[in-house]
């Protein structure tokens, strides 16, 4: 199959929608759909280039094609979502998942945004809450926990300007290979109007207007909740190790 090659710096790359077409073969590998839109598995080239040499490599990507579309005349919201992208696409931690690039599309699909990730081999952490493909021993949960928890803290502590999720959950934790947790769809709620109704959220934000940490650190919570309620029910002497 062709393969979409495009030149890389370290920074988020911006993608035509024509690549992105060739990249996931015409979009024909659904991963999964959800509260911000569909995600697709696609495959690119990076190039790297430097003094001495060009190298390259083969990427697999998710490629998430937001809900709604941004209209022609909608200039400076577009400015606004490439500067905020290009600074999520500086973002790098070994706990959140790397964004590698964007596309706001022209043509057949004016308008529509999309982000281009890496991709995470394993899914999301919801896929084993159910036992299914095997459940998760407890040393994997409890690295999934603090994997979690170093990059929530890095989004707000360390990020400039700090960064709300607004939107942890299972889903939106992913695995890797080695079972690593990624943070993935951090920065997402910005671009999103409707982002409120779609959230599970803390007594806190259901009082008031206002957006602190607190939303994220309960939702963090309903996390650890889950991933230890399951682990006890599937062995009820493990409360005492």
């Amino acid at each position: 199959h062709e393969c979409v090659r495009v030149i890389g710096d370290g920074g988020a790359i911006k993608f035509t929608y024509h690549q992105l077409v060739v990249a996931t073969q015409n979009f024909s590998e659904l991963l999964g759909e959800g509260g911000y839109g569909r995600v697709y598995k696609g495959r690119i080239i990076v190039v790297m280039e430097n003094e001495k040499k060009a190298t390259e490599k083969q990427v697999p990507v998710a490629v998430k094609v937001l809900k709604g579309t941004m209209g022609a005349s909608q200039g400076e919201a577009k400015k606004q979502f490439r500067a905020e992208v290009s600074t999520l696409g500086k973002i790098h931690h070994v706990n959140l998942v790397d964004l590698v690039g964007y596309c706001i599309a022209g043509g057949r699909a004016h308008g529509k945004r999309i982000l281009v990730y890496e991709y995470i081999e394993n899914g999301s952490v919801a896929r084993f809450l159910s036992g299914k493909p095997k459940p998760l021993p407890w040393a994997v949960r409890y690295s999934i926990a603090v994997g979690t928890a170093r990059g929530i803290a890095y989004l707000h502590h360390d990020c400039r300007p700090h960064i709300l999720h607004c939107d942890i959950k299972p889903e939106n934790v992913l695995l890797d290979h080695e079972f690593i947790a990624k943070v993935a769809d951090f920065g997402l709620a910005r671009q999103l109007e409707e982002v409120k109704s779609n959230l599970l959220m803390s007594p806190e934000w259901l009082k008031t207007a206002d957006i602190t940490l607190k939303a994220d650190v309960y939702n963090y919570g309903i996390v650890l909740l889950k991933l230890m309620s399951e682990q006890m029910m599937m062995n009820p002497l493990w409360i005492g190790h």
